[in-house]
């Protein structure tokens, strides 16, 4: 029998999971997701069953920009580890397919609705041991 120390200790172990990415020899990101041979539908992250049929024929498609800004919003009050303010938003991918990650390198004059965005990975959160942890993120696309 488990008991509850044995679970606490053990669920302190996991990380919490966001979808995988690759950075090319370009330095381009790519998010990994999911499009389903039956429907067609694309899924970030990855799904080995269709969000939108059920099918379990889906295969491995790589992500990338530009992305259309589609709503933001400004943290304030965050947990020890995050920069303030913390930036956020919808980036909407070809008009199908919406990620939420942190925006970088944006003035709030430059945010609004239908912003290009372009992925870049950065630092997300300083833990408390000082390691960085790192995710995708969304750059305004330079001109």
């Amino acid at each position: 029998m488990t008991t509850k120390t044995e679970k606490v200790e053990a669920s302190t172990k996991i990380r919490p999971r966001i979808g995988r990415w690759e950075v090319d020899d370009h330095n381009e990101v790519a998010l990994l997701g999911t499009r389903c041979a039956a429907c067609g539908e694309v899924a970030f992250p990855e799904h080995q069953i269709c969000v939108n049929c059920g099918s379990e024929s889906t295969e491995v498609v790589r992500i990338k920009g530009p992305a259309t800004l589609r709503n933001y919003t400004i943290v304030h009050q965050l947990p020890p580890g995050y920069e303030r303010p913390w930036v956020v938003g919808y980036g909407e991918f070809d008009g199908q397919l919406s990620v939420l990650a942190p925006i970088v390198a944006a003035s709030r004059d430059e945010l609004h609705e239908g912003l290009s965005l372009s992925l870049c990975v950065g630092v997300t959160k300083v833990d408390d041991d000082g390691e960085e942890m790192y995710s995708y993120q969304f750059t305004p696309t330079k001109a």
